[in-house]
């Protein structure tokens, strides 16, 4: 039995928009191995209506951006081949023992910086290759770990 496939003028339709959509949809899953402002900034409106952020705002500073969640701040400084994310935690009662087990069992890092105030770093490699999706879920991890680290240190 022979079989024929006949195409309709609608799969034709959704064939050809699925051609010419593919470059915009790819264009995000795209690696990319120098980060620019775009790719952060899409991230950040997406982190944004996704509600993992509060709210982003752009540094007159080249390639540095504050995020706020739950009332607090994050930093995420763009070098290109490398993104650091960075949030502060001034005045709080810092024993090198919590720092120590914070370290041990996290992803991220705390450090007590130069003026004592508790600092929480993270770094992403971009050199190599990263995609707007993995930023997206790397900067959504830091944002979920200052909440973490301001109730860990808290207590």
């Amino acid at each position: 039995m022979k079989t024929t496939t006949v195409f309709t003028p609608f799969c034709l339709f959704c064939a050809a928009l699925a051609i010419c959509c593919l470059p915009a949809i790819c264009a995000a899953d795209d690696v990319f191995e120098e980060c620019k402002s775009r790719n952060i900034e899409r991230v950040l409106r997406l982190l944004k209506s996704e509600d993992e952020i509060d709210s982003y705002a752009i540094s007159d500073t080249v390639g540095v951006y504050t995020c706020k969640i739950d009332g607090l701040n994050f930093i995420i400084h763009n070098q290109k081949k490398k993104i650091i994310l960075r949030a502060y935690f001034p005045g709080e009662d810092i024993s090198l023992r919590k720092v120590n087990r914070w370290n041990k069992e996290k992803n991220t890092r705390v450090f007590i910086d130069s003026d004592n105030d508790l600092a929480l770093a993270a770094e992403i490699l971009v050199q190599g290759g990263i995609t707007e999706e993995r930023l997206f879920l790397s900067i959504a991890a830091f944002a979920n770990s200052v909440g973490s680290c301001k109730e860990f240190f808290s207590e």
